[in-house]
C-alpha cells in the first residue's frame, strides 16, 4: 500500500493491445495499492502508478499493514471509512465529469493539475495532452481540439506543453 504524502501520481491498467484501459489522477492524502489486501502476498497486480509530479510515498508492505490493522481495529475502521470517501469522491467526480462537456472537463483538469500557479503564470503541464485523454475517457485528438478552443475563448493560452490560465479578472 501507498500513501501519497505530497504529488501527483497517475495510475493506470494496461489492455490486452497494450492501450490505457483506465486512468485517473491520484492527489496527496490518497492510498494507492489497497487491492494487495485481498490477494496473496506473491500476487501480480495490472495497476501501474507513475509520479506526475515530484512526490513523496509512504511505503506501506502489505505483511506489516495486515498485522498493524488487526493490532489496531480503530484504525482499520479510519482507513476503511477514508478509502469509501475516497472512492465517493471518485464516483462524485465521474458523475459530473459524464455532465460536463469535453471542454470543460479539460479546463477542469487543467486547473487541478495546475492549481499551485498563479493565474497568469505560465507552467509546464505535468502530463502529455495523451495522457490527460486516458484520464479523462477523451482522444487525443479531442483534448488537443479543446486545448485550442479554450486557448481561442481566453481561457488558458498554450505553448507546446505549457499552459498559463487567465486570471479570473481576464475572462469574461
Amino acid at each position: 500500500m501507498y500513501a501519497v504524502v505530497t504529488g501527483w501520481l497517475r495510475e493506470y491498467t494496461v489492455d490486452e493491445d497494450g492501450g490505457v484501459a483506465f486512468a485517473r489522477v491520484i492527489r496527496s492524502g490518497q492510498i494507492v495499492g489497497l487491492d494487495a489486501l485481498s490477494g496473496s502476498p506473491d500476487a501480480v497486480y495490472g495497476v501501474s502508478v507513475e509520479a506526475l509530479r515530484p512526490a513523496h510515498v509512504c511505503v506501506v508492505p502489505v505483511a506489516a499493514l495486515r498485522g498493524w490493522l488487526r493490532a489496531r481495529p480503530d484504525d482499520a475502521l479510519a482507513i476503511a471509512i477514508a478509502t469509501t470517501k475516497d472512492l465517493g469522491g471518485m464516483r462524485r467526480q465521474m458523475q459530473a465529469n459524464a455532465r460536463m462537456s469535453a471542454e470543460e472537463r479539460v479546463l477542469t483538469l487543467v486547473r487541478d493539475l495546475v492549481a499551485d500557479t498563479p493565474a497568469g503564470d505560465w507552467t509546464r503541464l505535468p502530463v502529455t495532452r495523451e495522457q490527460l485523454g486516458e484520464v479523462l475517457g477523451l482522444t487525443l485528438e479531442t483534448v488537443s481540439r479543446m486545448m485550442q478552443r479554450l486557448a481561442h475563448k481566453g481561457a488558458l493560452e498554450v505553448a507546446g506543453s505549457r499552459v498559463r490560465l487567465a486570471r479570473t479578472d481576464e475572462r469574461s
